[in-house]
């Protein structure tokens, strides 16, 4: 019989084997216990549920004579699982391999604990069973150890290393009793996936792990239960020919080594003097988790799905591939070290900027860019110099479309506006307003894999908010991608809990936002985009808010209203246009006005109206004058589209000339050889 219990061991800060009958045996309702939460380099203590006290050190309880956990302090979690005993069953019967945890439910409000519940293994709820013979390892709801956040929003609860180690050899010798064979474990046993991977596959638990990279069916059907030896099998139908003898002994000790050879050599790295420094990372290269890729046998290349981020992976690939084009192997390897090692937070501030920018401006960035990012790589100082140069470069504005349970996100929370973006044109205005770089997201927002927010009070912008996959928020800056602080971070938490929004820990302040609840409990006010206003609140903006894409928006539901033109009498001038348009055009005293001061979109509707005659007697001339204004001087280019379509003989010889060179860029546009109308007349 096996009975096994670790506690936590204060001095040795580890999970050591419990020689106190007391603590291995004792009810967890009745014995002592303390909980210690470490924030950098000092700790919140807990003892018996009394109030959090602040130490230095754990020396205190060196002489604590009960139960002890240690975590460290993540700020995006509310709900916490201290585990204070692991116990190692086994039966002299040998059937099962039982692990249990005795565990506390932690619930923080504000800056406390409040709430504490004590939860032991026999209570079915953390417990786990292990059966060899049979292929089958049950987890008591299972969905609470690994801690599923959106239901549970607890921490999880993982396995130590020394623990995991001492299960690993009870299963080895259970699996050579079983199976007539003990099985070897080179790899570190981690967590409970290893065990899970152990059962799936005793005589090669390295192959386990390529199950669904691979895909279930061929997985099943090249790598069977009984084969013991699957390294060349595996090298063979990831067409790798002729592997180097490093990477035979790198996959017995991690069993993505085959992956990440493969990765590297896609992302332009082809010597394994360099490659094998990568073989030492077992979770993640280059800041994505591996288990999360996909094979594809045809290509024989490792791929990700769009629902894992496909789209920013094939970023890194075009990027990392053009630096091997200019740069040696050596340099190369180091630049993706050192963006493997990044800590995280880093990493989505500025590089993923960086591999966005590249791709979506390749053919417009400077020489003397290129050089630079060559050199130095994704670095902060080569994102904001990136920024800046691009700053100015115009692309054809598109809109952006949204579901009808997005369009909730824009509202008003007291004087802070929280808004959608719905042209791509408001992404270089924003980015020139707070000095980043969210012009460079325009094909992830245009394809619906970021959807961009940004915050205004009194028509000064403050922040930008990127929303990606389900409801989560990724990033959230102020200007020049500066955190946000008081009463502006405030309400973004407040908006971001308003919405049913999840917030990386990067950006969680611990905050109280409770209080907010109580200052504005119903104080939202939809704000809507002038593409979805209709009719009455269009004519209910005030003069002074109209902004772009008003006179677009009246453009289109005016001849709704009305689908005549009114004609005016015998004896009003028709030389007098203005005179006429008031006659004409009661409702676009706002149009007229706007059109008069020479607004390029006022201008190009007016100009539109004209060309259609459905609100205003259709005048040829009268609309090329419009059109041909706004084209020539503000470079619009949906009036250049309607130049195309009148008749020649309204055009003089300059205005038919800049019209045939328009209608050529525009075919231009289409191939993406261009992306603008350029400047005619300099």
């Amino acid at each position: 019989m096996v009975d096994m219990v670790y506690t936590w061991n204060v001095q040795t800060k580890t999970w050591t084997l419990c020689r106190d009958d007391k603590l291995r045996h004792g009810d967890i309702r009745n014995l002592p216990w303390a909980l210690a939460i470490k924030f950098n380099n000092c700790y919140d203590v807990c003892i018996n549920g009394t109030a959090m006290q602040g130490v230095k050190n754990l020396g205190d309880l060196n002489n604590f004579s009960g139960l002890v956990s240690c975590l460290q302090h993540r700020e995006c979690h509310n709900v916490y699982l201290f585990p204070l005993r692991w116990r190692i069953y086994q039966g002299n019967n040998r059937n099962y391999i039982l692990i249990g945890v005795d565990c506390i439910e932690a619930k923080m409000i504000g800056y406390g604990y409040c709430s504490y519940e004590l939860r032991g293994f026999r209570d079915e709820f953390v417990s786990y069973s292990v059966d060899i013979g049979k292929r089958r390892n049950v987890p008591a709801k299972r969905q609470y150890m690994y801690s599923l956040m959106k239901n549970m929003k607890s921490e999880a609860i993982s396995i130590p290393d020394n623990i995991a180690n001492a299960i690993c050899q009870l299963m080895q010798e259970e699996a050579g009793r079983v199976l007539e064979l003990k099985p070897t474990v080179s790899m570190r046993p981690h967590d409970w996936d290893f065990i899970e991977k152990f059962v799936s596959r005793p005589y090669d638990v390295n192959i386990a792990y390529w199950e669904n990279i691979l895909g279930k069916t061929e997985y099943e059907a090249r790598f069977p239960y009984e084969q013991k030896d699957n390294y060349k099998p595996l090298c063979q139908y990831l067409g790798i020919r002729k592997p180097p003898k490093s990477l035979r002994k790198a996959y017995g000790e991690n069993p993505y080594a085959p992956m990440i050879y493969l990765l590297m050599q896609q992302l332009g790295l082809r010597d394994i003097n360099y490659i094998r420094r990568f073989f030492a990372f077992e979770e993640d290269v280059m800041q994505f988790y591996l288990h999360r890729f996909r094979f594809d046998p045809r290509s024989h290349r490792i791929y990700r799905d769009r629902q894992c981020d496909g789209d920013r992976w094939c970023e890194i690939e075009n990027f990392c591939n053009f630096v091997a084009e200019r740069k040696s192997q050596k340099h190369l390897a180091a630049m993706l070290y050192r963006l493997s090692v990044m800590p995280i937070e880093e990493y989505n501030r500025y590089v993923v900027d960086v591999y966005s920018m590249f791709n979506e401006y390749r053919r417009d960035i400077s020489e003397d860019m290129l050089k630079l990012l060559a050199d130095k790589g994704p670095t902060h100082t080569v994102h904001d110099l990136m920024a800046n140069e691009l700053r100015g470069y115009k692309k054809e504005n598109k809109v952006v479309e949204y579901e009808a349970k997005q369009l909730p996100l824009e509202c008003m929370l007291d004087d802070y506006e929280f808004h959608l973006v719905h042209e791509t044109a408001e992404l270089q205005e924003i980015g020139v307003k707070l000095y980043n770089c969210v012009d460079s997201y325009r094909g992830a927002v245009l394809a619906g894999r970021s959807i961009i927010c940004y915050v205004k009070k009194k028509g000064e912008y403050l922040a930008c908010i990127e929303i990606a996959g389900k409801h989560k928020v990724v990033q959230a800056y102020a200007y020049n991608n500066q955190n946000m602080t008081g009463d502006l971070l405030k309400h973004f938490l407040y908006w971001a809990k308003v919405k049913k929004l999840s917030v990386d820990a990067g950006y969680i302040s611990d905050m109280d936002v409770a209080a907010l609840e109580e200052e504005y409990p119903e104080k939202e006010l939809l704000i809507k985009h002038v593409s979805t206003m209709t009719y009455e609140e269009l004519m209910a903006v005030d003069g002074n808010s109209i902004g772009k894409g008003w006179y677009t928006r009246f453009g289109e539901l005016l001849p709704q209203q009305r689908n005549y033109h009114l004609a005016p009498p015998p004896w009003m001038n028709d030389e007098e246009e203005a005179i006429y348009l008031h006659y004409a055009l009661p409702e676009g005293e706002k149009l007229i006005e706007a059109a008069a001061k020479e607004n390029p979109e006022a201008m190009t509707v007016l100009g539109i109206m004209y060309f259609q005659g459905q609100v205003l007697k259709r005048d040829h001339k009268r609309a090329l004058y419009w059109l041909y204004k706004s084209a020539k001087k503000y470079h619009d280019a949906k009036a250049w589209k309607y130049l195309l379509q009148l008749p020649n003989r309204y055009r003089a010889n300059n205005v038919a000339e800049d019209v045939r060179l328009a209608y050529g860029l525009e075919r231009l546009r289409k191939y993406n050889e261009v992306s603008d109308v350029p400047n005619l007349h300099r």
